[in-house]
């Protein structure tokens, strides 16, 4: 099956884990973590975490920055992808580059979540 990035991937975990490549390398282009103090590792904990402007998009590249196939079950790769699509629909795309390639990830992974819940429901 081939991906967004053009790669083929033979599982549904091993797409969903590669959808998640793009989202990832846009919230690190998006958030500059050059003056954080914390370099860019969200703490819940932190009042300057919370209110950075960074702090949503922070809290999932944490996450999901090491998220790995072999360590996550499909729902935690379906549940980062939904994560995703949120931050990128909610993302000004004017103040991005990234524009067309948001919108092309944003349908690849909204058909591949269109169809990961239709299977999932065939087998319940």
């Amino acid at each position: 099956m081939a991906t967004h990035t053009g790669r083929d991937t033979r599982t549904i975990s091993g797409y969903a884990a590669q959808l998640l490549e793009y989202p990832r390398s846009v919230i690190e282009c998006d958030c500059d973590f050059t003056s954080c103090a914390y370099e860019g590792r969200f703490n819940p904990y932190i009042a300057e975490c919370i209110d950075c402007r960074c702090g949503e998009a922070c809290r999932w590249l944490n996450r999901h920055r090491l998220l790995s196939i072999e360590d996550a079950e499909l729902d935690e790769l379906i549940a980062a992808l939904r994560a995703a699509i949120d931050y990128l629909s909610q993302s000004a795309p004017h103040d991005r580059e990234y524009h067309c390639e948001d919108h092309s990830w944003l349908k690849e992974a909204r058909s591949f979540l269109r169809s990961t819940s239709s299977k999932h429901a065939d087998c319940t």
